[in-house]
């Protein structure tokens, strides 16, 4: 094979599980769910986001987080 082949391949890779933050989003209720998205869509920092959601009982890194906000998760299609 090929690195363009290859490369090709990888561009095509769909994963069907969302990352943590996705699944964290997936299993709140609708009023938790907006609040989450909205201070990722805001200027609130990853660490503190994490650190709300670990109050919570979510264990989640601010990688993680940061991953999601930039759309580099398997949340976004590849």
């Amino acid at each position: 094979m090929s690195l363009a082949a290859a490369l090709a391949a990888q561009s095509k890779r769909r994963v069907s599980t969302p990352c943590l933050t996705g699944s964290i989003l997936a299993k709140l209720d609708e009023a938790e769910r907006a609040l989450l998205e909205e201070a990722m869509a805001g200027d609130m920092s990853h660490v503190a986001i994490a650190r709300a959601l670990a109050s919570e009982g979510h264990k989640i890194a601010q990688q993680s987080i940061g991953r999601h906000r930039k759309g580099e998760c398997a949340c976004e299609p590849r």
